[in-house]
């Protein structure tokens, strides 16, 4: 999947930190998404927590990944439904491999985010869903790059090293620099949607118009924006690694 695309949708499903559900925590996804799962399951996970208690367990977890399995997959095919047609019409080249494949990628999706939700602690969640993510996209990476570029096998290969490198970097970001971003980005896809989508997918094309809104999200203190130049220092690593590797 291009770069940008693929980037776009890590941070659509992405930007958010745990909303609860009573015991239940479901770190990492778009609030859009978690208020979908509380309201669309919740007598399944109150049945679950009856039975397995409130300590978020293997088996408490698993109770609720086997009862909300299709009701989270409608939540996120739900909440994409609302922005894939903006998010295709940033990269409209890709639209022909995308939409017949969508409806696939946000099963993957579903199953990537309930997978690490049930094999991890709520602090490794998005870094095991995205890399997941990443791997699911593998079978899109190279059909789109080669609409675009000469030698698809080397930006896939690229892009598949790069975006890990960069899901490794968010190291350098704490709870708190994340929890502020997920709050203005939220709002901004509520107040702005296409803005948001435009300076998400190609900040560079359109800086002059992108650039109060990258500060906003990245870097609207001092400290925030020492840790956003500490992420892009080692995003940039990352991409340099992954030319070598490729």
């Amino acid at each position: 999947m291009q770069r940008e695309t693929l980037t776009i949708i890590l941070l659509l499903l992405c930007a958010g930190l745990p909303g609860d559900c009573g015991a239940i925590e479901f770190p990492v996804l778009h609030s859009d998404i978690t208020d979908c799962m509380k309201m669309t399951c919740a007598r399944s996970i109150n049945a679950c927590v009856d039975t397995h208690g409130q300590a978020p367990t293997e088996q408490l977890k698993g109770c609720v990944v086997r009862k909300c399995r299709k009701m989270t997959n409608r939540c996120v095919d739900q909440f994409f439904q609302q922005y894939l047609p903006l998010l295709l019409a940033q990269n409209p080249k890709v639209s022909s491999i995308v939409e017949p494949n969508a409806e696939l990628f946000m099963a993957e999706m579903t199953d990537a985010y309930l997978e690490c939700w049930l094999e991890t602690t709520d602090s490794k969640v998005g870094g095991c869903l995205m890399d997941r993510l990443i791997d699911k996209a593998q079978p899109f990476i190279i059909p789109l790059s080669a609409l675009i570029f000469d030698d698809p096998v080397f930006v896939s290969c690229w892009l598949s090293h790069a975006l890990k490198g960069m899901v490794s970097c968010f190291a350098q970001l704490d709870d708190n620099y994340i929890k502020e971003m997920k709050k203005r980005a939220e709002r901004e896809m509520k107040d702005n949607i296409s803005r948001y989508m435009t300076c998400m997918s190609k900040p560079v094309k359109n800086w002059n118009w992108c650039k109060g809104l990258i500060d906003d999200l990245f870097a609207s203190s001092p400290k925030r924006k020492r840790q956003y130049k500490d992420f892009l220092i080692c995003s940039i690593q990352s991409g340099i690694t992954a030319t070598a590797k490729c």
